[in-house]
């Protein structure tokens, strides 16, 4: 099965290092800029030299919860199922796509030796800048909850309908073969490794979606349940 192949795989992942984290974080600050609209509350992760957000979400540190909203790192491409999206969503919105975008300088000049960042990489950079923003959030002990709204993704879709009928929604807990095949598609690994790299104390341990009766995006809405590692092994051995 992928989708416990992948999980067997996170289970391996270490946290960064100190020297990783400086490295990525290097790397962010060369393309990006971010932004925050306080207006619609969305922290916004922009190509240097370029008007347009690639990827937008909320991130509200106080109450715990991370909310994906918009995040497109590679424009779409036959030869690679995970990257294409709805056909409907496809004609009908325009997306920006961060790999067909290049940073340029404040004096026009292009910045080179940047590449497009993992969504992991790119969400905890927004997490990091929310956490400056409000005067020093300390991160160590974070548990946030994740959640996302309108999957486009045809290969999260069509995976996920296989489980979820129309206008219903389904929670998929681990140990099951739908929350592993949940978890394999191309939505939810970013979030694996934010966890795996950044919160090395949690992990997904429930997975919700609901399929969205307009036809609009597929997926109408996911929630992420996070628990932490140790209580999970606890109970497990208890249950033994």
């Amino acid at each position: 099965m992928r989708g416990k192949d992948f999980y067997d795989k996170i289970q391996k992942i270490q946290p960064l290092s100190e020297e990783e984290a400086a490295r990525i974080r290097e790397e962010y600050d060369k393309r990006y800029v971010t932004t925050h609209d306080a207006i619609k509350d969305e922290i916004n992760t922009i190509v240097k030299g370029h008007k347009e957000s690639c990827y937008k979400n909320v991130i509200d540190l106080p109450e715990g919860k991370i909310s994906f909203y918009s995040n497109f790192k590679k424009a779409p491409d036959e030869t690679e199922p995970d990257t294409l999206l709805l056909e409907s969503y496809s004609r009908s919105n325009s997306v920006v796509y961060d790999n067909q975008k290049e940073p340029i300088q404040a004096d026009g000049q292009p910045i080179e030796g940047t590449k497009p960042l993992a969504l992991s990489k790119i969400i905890w950079a927004q997490v990091e800048y929310m956490a400056e923003k409000t005067g020093g959030f300390d991160l160590s002990n974070f548990k946030p909850t994740l959640d996302g709204l309108g999957i486009v993704n045809r290969e999260t879709v069509r995976t996920m309908r296989l489980f979820i009928q129309d206008d219903q929604e389904g929670t998929f807990v681990l140990g099951q073969d739908q929350y592993f095949a949940a978890l394999g598609t191309p939505v939810c690994k970013g979030k694996c490794y934010l966890i795996a790299e950044r919160l090395p104390k949690l992990e997904i341990t429930e997975i919700t979606m609901s399929i969205d009766d307009s036809k609009e995006f597929g997926i109408a809405y996911t929630e992420y349940k996070l628990d932490d590692k140790v209580k999970r092994d606890n109970k497990m051995v208890e249950q033994v």
